[in-house]
Protein backbone atom coordinates (compact mmCIF):
# COMPACT_ATOMS: atom_id res chain seq x y z
CA UNK A 1 0.00 0.00 0.00
CA UNK A 2 1.51 3.35 -1.00
CA UNK A 3 2.71 5.71 1.67
CA UNK A 4 1.35 8.68 -0.29
CA UNK A 5 -2.41 8.41 -0.73
CA UNK A 6 -2.70 10.24 -4.06
CA UNK A 7 -0.16 7.97 -5.76
CA UNK A 8 -0.56 4.47 -7.22
CA UNK A 9 -4.34 4.63 -7.48
CA UNK A 10 -4.70 1.01 -8.57
CA UNK A 11 -2.78 -0.15 -5.49
CA UNK A 12 -4.94 2.09 -3.31
CA UNK A 13 -8.09 0.52 -4.75
CA UNK A 14 -6.81 -2.97 -3.95
CA UNK A 15 -6.08 -1.85 -0.39
CA UNK A 16 -9.60 -0.45 -0.06
CA UNK A 17 -11.25 -3.55 -1.58
CA UNK A 18 -12.33 -1.60 -4.67
CA UNK A 19 -10.52 -3.67 -7.28
CA UNK A 20 -12.11 -3.44 -10.75
CA UNK A 21 -11.58 -5.70 -13.76
CA UNK A 22 -9.43 -3.05 -15.46
CA UNK A 23 -7.05 -2.64 -12.51
CA UNK A 24 -3.53 -2.59 -13.96
CA UNK A 25 -2.16 -4.76 -11.16
CA UNK A 26 -4.67 -7.57 -11.60
CA UNK A 27 -5.48 -7.54 -15.34
CA UNK A 28 -4.33 -10.79 -16.95
CA UNK A 29 -2.82 -11.92 -13.62
CA UNK A 30 -4.28 -15.42 -13.72
CA UNK A 31 -3.63 -15.77 -17.48
CA UNK A 32 0.07 -15.09 -17.02
CA UNK A 33 0.31 -17.42 -14.03
CA UNK A 34 -1.31 -20.28 -15.90
CA UNK A 35 0.93 -19.64 -18.90
CA UNK A 36 3.89 -20.27 -16.62
CA UNK A 37 2.21 -23.32 -15.09
CA UNK A 38 1.54 -24.79 -18.53
CA UNK A 39 5.20 -24.32 -19.46
CA UNK A 40 6.35 -25.93 -16.21
CA UNK A 41 4.00 -28.86 -16.81
CA UNK A 42 5.38 -29.25 -20.34
CA UNK A 43 8.93 -29.39 -18.98
CA UNK A 44 7.99 -31.93 -16.33
CA UNK A 45 6.23 -34.16 -18.86
CA UNK A 46 9.07 -33.91 -21.38
CA UNK A 47 11.72 -34.73 -18.78
CA UNK A 48 9.86 -37.52 -17.02
CA UNK A 49 12.31 -40.26 -15.93
CA UNK A 50 10.42 -42.71 -18.15
CA UNK A 51 11.59 -40.76 -21.22
CA UNK A 52 14.40 -42.89 -22.62
CA UNK A 53 15.28 -40.36 -25.33
CA UNK A 54 16.81 -37.80 -22.98
CA UNK A 55 20.50 -37.14 -23.59
CA UNK A 56 21.12 -35.21 -20.35
CA UNK A 57 20.36 -35.46 -16.64
CA UNK A 58 17.11 -33.53 -16.18
CA UNK A 59 17.10 -33.59 -12.36
CA UNK A 60 18.02 -29.95 -11.73
CA UNK A 61 15.82 -28.72 -14.57
CA UNK A 62 12.87 -30.60 -13.10
CA UNK A 63 13.61 -29.06 -9.74
CA UNK A 64 13.40 -25.60 -11.29
CA UNK A 65 10.12 -26.47 -13.00
CA UNK A 66 8.62 -27.79 -9.76
CA UNK A 67 9.79 -24.64 -7.97
CA UNK A 68 8.29 -22.28 -10.56
CA UNK A 69 4.98 -24.15 -10.64
CA UNK A 70 4.77 -23.97 -6.86
CA UNK A 71 5.62 -20.28 -6.88
CA UNK A 72 2.88 -19.50 -9.39
CA UNK A 73 0.28 -21.54 -7.51
CA UNK A 74 1.30 -19.74 -4.33
CA UNK A 75 0.56 -16.42 -6.06
CA UNK A 76 -2.75 -17.70 -7.38
CA UNK A 77 -4.17 -19.33 -4.27
CA UNK A 78 -3.12 -16.56 -1.89
CA UNK A 79 -4.58 -13.94 -4.24
CA UNK A 80 -7.65 -15.61 -5.75
CA UNK A 81 -8.40 -18.61 -3.54
CA UNK A 82 -9.72 -21.93 -4.97
CA UNK A 83 -8.39 -21.68 -8.54
CA UNK A 84 -8.17 -24.67 -10.92
CA UNK A 85 -5.33 -27.07 -10.04
CA UNK A 86 -3.61 -28.30 -13.20
CA UNK A 87 -0.55 -30.53 -12.98
CA UNK A 88 -0.47 -31.89 -16.54
CA UNK A 89 -0.21 -30.09 -19.91
CA UNK A 90 -3.67 -29.18 -21.18
CA UNK A 91 -5.01 -28.35 -24.63
CA UNK A 92 -6.94 -25.18 -25.46
CA UNK A 93 -10.30 -26.97 -25.36
CA UNK A 94 -9.67 -27.88 -21.71
CA UNK A 95 -9.06 -24.31 -20.48
CA UNK A 96 -12.67 -23.81 -19.39
CA UNK A 97 -13.02 -27.18 -17.69
CA UNK A 98 -13.50 -26.87 -13.94
CA UNK A 99 -11.79 -29.21 -11.53
CA UNK A 100 -13.08 -28.35 -8.06
CA UNK A 101 -12.56 -31.09 -5.47
CA UNK A 102 -15.54 -33.41 -4.97
CA UNK A 103 -17.80 -32.44 -2.08
CA UNK A 104 -16.20 -29.01 -1.73
CA UNK A 105 -17.98 -26.21 0.11
CA UNK A 106 -18.85 -22.74 -1.18
CA UNK A 107 -15.54 -21.34 0.05
CA UNK A 108 -13.53 -23.88 -1.92
CA UNK A 109 -11.87 -25.22 1.23
CA UNK A 110 -10.98 -28.61 -0.22
CA UNK A 111 -9.71 -27.06 -3.43
CA UNK A 112 -7.40 -24.72 -1.54
CA UNK A 113 -6.17 -27.56 0.64
CA UNK A 114 -5.36 -29.54 -2.52
CA UNK A 115 -3.46 -26.58 -3.99
CA UNK A 116 -1.43 -25.97 -0.84
CA UNK A 117 -0.66 -29.68 -0.61
CA UNK A 118 0.61 -29.60 -4.20
CA UNK A 119 2.73 -26.52 -3.47
CA UNK A 120 4.32 -28.26 -0.47
CA UNK A 121 4.99 -31.38 -2.55
CA UNK A 122 6.59 -29.42 -5.41
CA UNK A 123 8.78 -27.31 -3.13
CA UNK A 124 9.86 -30.25 -0.99
CA UNK A 125 11.13 -32.08 -4.05
CA UNK A 126 12.74 -28.94 -5.50
CA UNK A 127 14.66 -28.34 -2.27
CA UNK A 128 16.28 -31.77 -2.55
CA UNK A 129 17.65 -31.31 -6.07
CA UNK A 130 18.29 -27.58 -6.55
CA UNK A 131 21.83 -26.22 -6.15
CA UNK A 132 22.98 -23.92 -3.37
CA UNK A 133 23.52 -20.18 -3.69
CA UNK A 134 27.29 -20.72 -3.79
CA UNK A 135 27.00 -23.27 -6.60
CA UNK A 136 25.18 -20.80 -8.88
CA UNK A 137 27.02 -17.68 -7.73
CA UNK A 138 26.93 -15.13 -10.53
CA UNK A 139 23.90 -16.72 -12.21
CA UNK A 140 21.27 -14.29 -10.97
CA UNK A 141 17.69 -15.49 -10.91
CA UNK A 142 18.44 -19.18 -10.46
CA UNK A 143 16.31 -20.97 -7.92
CA UNK A 144 18.31 -22.58 -5.12
CA UNK A 145 17.64 -24.76 -2.11
CA UNK A 146 17.05 -21.66 -0.01
CA UNK A 147 14.56 -20.39 -2.60
CA UNK A 148 12.47 -23.53 -2.18
CA UNK A 149 12.76 -23.52 1.61
CA UNK A 150 11.85 -19.83 1.64
CA UNK A 151 8.60 -20.49 -0.23
CA UNK A 152 7.92 -23.45 2.05
CA UNK A 153 8.15 -21.04 4.97
CA UNK A 154 5.76 -18.59 3.31
CA UNK A 155 3.33 -21.40 2.43
CA UNK A 156 3.33 -22.95 5.89
CA UNK A 157 2.81 -19.50 7.41
CA UNK A 158 -0.33 -19.00 5.31
CA UNK A 159 -1.59 -22.48 6.19
CA UNK A 160 -0.93 -21.93 9.89
CA UNK A 161 -2.73 -18.59 9.99
CA UNK A 162 -5.68 -19.43 7.74
CA UNK A 163 -8.95 -18.97 9.67
CA UNK A 164 -10.91 -21.75 8.01
CA UNK A 165 -8.64 -24.23 6.22
CA UNK A 166 -6.25 -26.77 7.68
CA UNK A 167 -6.43 -28.04 11.21
CA UNK A 168 -2.95 -28.87 12.48
CA UNK A 169 -1.74 -25.30 12.96
CA UNK A 170 0.97 -26.22 15.47
CA UNK A 171 2.64 -28.61 13.05
CA UNK A 172 2.76 -25.94 10.34
CA UNK A 173 4.56 -23.54 12.67
CA UNK A 174 6.99 -26.35 13.46
CA UNK A 175 7.56 -26.91 9.74
CA UNK A 176 8.51 -23.24 9.43
CA UNK A 177 11.26 -23.81 11.99
CA UNK A 178 12.39 -26.95 10.14
CA UNK A 179 12.62 -25.11 6.80
CA UNK A 180 14.44 -22.19 8.44
CA UNK A 181 16.98 -24.58 9.93
CA UNK A 182 17.41 -26.18 6.51
CA UNK A 183 18.39 -22.82 5.03
CA UNK A 184 20.96 -22.25 7.76
CA UNK A 185 22.37 -25.75 7.38
CA UNK A 186 22.24 -26.34 3.62
CA UNK A 187 22.18 -22.94 1.90
CA UNK A 188 22.91 -20.19 4.46
CA UNK A 189 22.41 -16.48 3.88
CA UNK A 190 24.07 -13.46 5.48
CA UNK A 191 22.26 -10.18 6.19
CA UNK A 192 23.81 -7.09 4.65
CA UNK A 193 25.13 -4.43 6.99
CA UNK A 194 23.82 -1.72 4.67
CA UNK A 195 20.03 -2.03 4.38
CA UNK A 196 20.01 0.62 1.63
CA UNK A 197 21.99 -1.65 -0.67
CA UNK A 198 19.04 -4.04 -1.00
CA UNK A 199 17.27 -1.43 -3.12
CA UNK A 200 20.13 -0.82 -5.55
CA UNK A 201 21.42 -2.61 -8.64
CA UNK A 202 24.58 -3.44 -6.68
CA UNK A 203 22.45 -5.19 -4.08
CA UNK A 204 20.67 -7.53 -6.46
CA UNK A 205 21.22 -11.26 -5.95
CA UNK A 206 23.20 -10.52 -2.80
CA UNK A 207 24.03 -12.81 0.12
CA UNK A 208 20.75 -11.83 1.85
CA UNK A 209 18.53 -12.75 -1.10
CA UNK A 210 16.67 -16.06 -1.27
CA UNK A 211 15.33 -15.57 -4.78
CA UNK A 212 15.01 -12.69 -7.21
CA UNK A 213 13.24 -12.36 -10.54
CA UNK A 214 15.55 -10.67 -13.03
CA UNK A 215 14.28 -7.55 -14.80
CA UNK A 216 15.94 -5.36 -17.41
CA UNK A 217 17.30 -2.06 -16.11
CA UNK A 218 15.94 1.06 -17.79
CA UNK A 219 18.02 3.53 -15.80
CA UNK A 220 15.04 5.75 -15.01
CA UNK A 221 16.00 5.92 -11.35
CA UNK A 222 19.60 7.05 -11.68
CA UNK A 223 22.29 5.03 -9.90
CA UNK A 224 19.70 3.03 -8.02
CA UNK A 225 18.19 1.70 -11.25
CA UNK A 226 14.99 -0.29 -11.50
CA UNK A 227 16.50 -3.64 -12.42
CA UNK A 228 14.01 -5.30 -10.13
CA UNK A 229 10.65 -3.57 -10.23
CA UNK A 230 9.81 -4.97 -6.82
CA UNK A 231 12.64 -2.87 -5.41
CA UNK A 232 10.85 0.21 -6.68
CA UNK A 233 7.48 -1.06 -5.47
CA UNK A 234 8.68 -1.87 -1.98
CA UNK A 235 11.37 0.74 -1.46
CA UNK A 236 10.50 3.39 1.16
CA UNK A 237 9.81 6.95 0.08
CA UNK A 238 12.79 9.28 -0.18
CA UNK A 239 15.34 6.51 0.28
CA UNK A 240 18.93 7.50 -0.54
CA UNK A 241 17.87 11.13 -0.93
CA UNK A 242 17.93 10.50 -4.71
CA UNK A 243 14.40 11.75 -5.30
CA UNK A 244 11.50 12.63 -3.08
CA UNK A 245 9.33 9.95 -4.63
CA UNK A 246 11.89 7.17 -5.12
CA UNK A 247 10.12 4.00 -4.09
CA UNK A 248 6.38 3.42 -4.04
CA UNK A 249 6.33 2.03 -0.50
CA UNK A 250 3.78 -0.66 -1.40
CA UNK A 251 4.92 -3.24 1.15
CA UNK A 252 6.78 -1.31 3.79
CA UNK A 253 6.40 -2.86 7.25
CA UNK A 254 4.26 -1.33 9.94
CA UNK A 255 6.02 0.01 13.00
CA UNK A 256 4.23 -2.69 15.02
CA UNK A 257 5.90 -5.38 12.90
CA UNK A 258 9.33 -3.77 13.15
CA UNK A 259 9.07 -3.74 16.94
CA UNK A 260 8.73 -7.55 16.95
CA UNK A 261 12.33 -7.97 15.79
CA UNK A 262 15.79 -7.18 17.03
CA UNK A 263 16.95 -5.60 13.77
CA UNK A 264 20.63 -5.88 14.68
CA UNK A 265 20.65 -9.67 15.02
CA UNK A 266 22.85 -11.38 12.42
CA UNK A 267 24.70 -8.23 11.34
CA UNK A 268 28.23 -7.07 11.91
CA UNK A 269 27.19 -3.44 12.34
CA UNK A 270 24.09 -1.68 13.72
CA UNK A 271 21.17 -1.18 11.32
CA UNK A 272 19.22 2.06 11.52
CA UNK A 273 15.67 2.83 10.48
CA UNK A 274 13.89 6.04 9.63
CA UNK A 275 10.27 6.86 10.38
CA UNK A 276 9.59 7.19 6.64
CA UNK A 277 10.52 3.53 6.12
CA UNK A 278 7.47 2.24 7.97
CA UNK A 279 3.78 2.91 7.68
CA UNK A 280 0.86 3.07 10.05
CA UNK A 281 -1.60 0.16 9.86
CA UNK A 282 -4.55 0.35 7.49
CA UNK A 283 -7.86 0.05 9.37
CA UNK A 284 -9.59 -3.31 9.12
CA UNK A 285 -12.49 -3.42 6.59
CA UNK A 286 -15.04 -3.23 9.41
CA UNK A 287 -13.42 -0.06 10.74
CA UNK A 288 -13.41 1.79 7.42
CA UNK A 289 -16.00 4.32 6.47
CA UNK A 290 -17.89 3.70 3.24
Amino acid sequence: KPTILDDQGDAQNIMLYKTLSNNAYTTHFSDLCYTGIQRANNVLKGTDPSNKNLTFDPTELRGEAFFLRAQLYYYLVTTLGPVPLITEPVSSDQFTTGNRQAGDDDKGTKQMEAIYTQIISDLTYAATVLPTFTQVLGAGGRATKASAYGYLIKTYAVMASSPYIFSDKKDYWNQILVASDKIRAEDPRILLNDYHKLFTVAGENCSESLYEIQYLTSGNYGPNGDGSITSIDESPRGLFGFAQNYGYGLNCPTIELVKQFDINVGTAAPITWKDSWVITPTPAPSDRKS
